[in-house]
């Protein structure tokens, strides 16, 4: 029963700090799947992740998500082709999470896409890997990693970076 209500207590703690993907949404996985998971009608905080299979192993401090992940969250979406979450030795504290396989990552106009993405709590920093792309609207940003620190509002693209700033200047003509 003391294994049960941990692992209940520390998937609590793992969607709460996914919660951290607020920044970027994820757009559908494929045909057929939720527009929109019900939870978040009654609780717009929740975060829901489905997958094919789900593993939690505390000997190894983490939790593996596997085959189509879909994380949403409220004016969010990510998927996936795996999630895993590594937690501190105490098993209380999420550390990182490594999102995997065509991942992608929408929230509003933007959408972030990579091979990887890589969250790191304890800096509030986000590492896309594999070819990343970040797009907004006509913008789009691409380099060989994109690394987005949130709490400074700032970002760095290593390797040859290319941007392409669409409309730039442009004035918007009163109808």
């Amino acid at each position: 029963m003391e294994a049960a209500n941990r692992c209940v207590r520390l998937l609590g703690v793992l969607l709460a700090w996914i919660f951290f993907l607020r920044l970027s949404g994820i757009s559908a996985w494929g045909e057929g799947e939720e527009e929109e998971a019900p939870e978040l009608k009654t609780n717009p905080n929740a975060t829901v992740i489905t997958s094919e299979a789900f593993q939690l192993d505390m000997g190894k401090h983490e939790g593996l998500f596997t085959g189509n992940v879909l994380l949403m969250g409220n004016n969010l979406r990510m998927k996936s082709s795996d999630l895993t979450v590594y937690f501190d030795a105490s098993g209380k504290q999420v550390e990182r999470l490594v999102a995997r396989g065509n991942v992608e990552i929408e929230q509003g106009n933007r959408v972030a896409r990579a091979s990887q993405a890589e969250y790191i709590v304890s800096e509030d920093k986000l590492v896309l890997t594999g070819s990343p792309e970040l797009v907004q609207d006509k913008n789009r940003l691409t380099g060989s990693t994109i690394t987005i620190y949130r709490s400074s509002d700032r970002m760095e693209v290593d390797g040859r970076s290319r941007v392409v700033l669409s409309d730039v200047g442009a004035k918007k003509e009163d109808h």
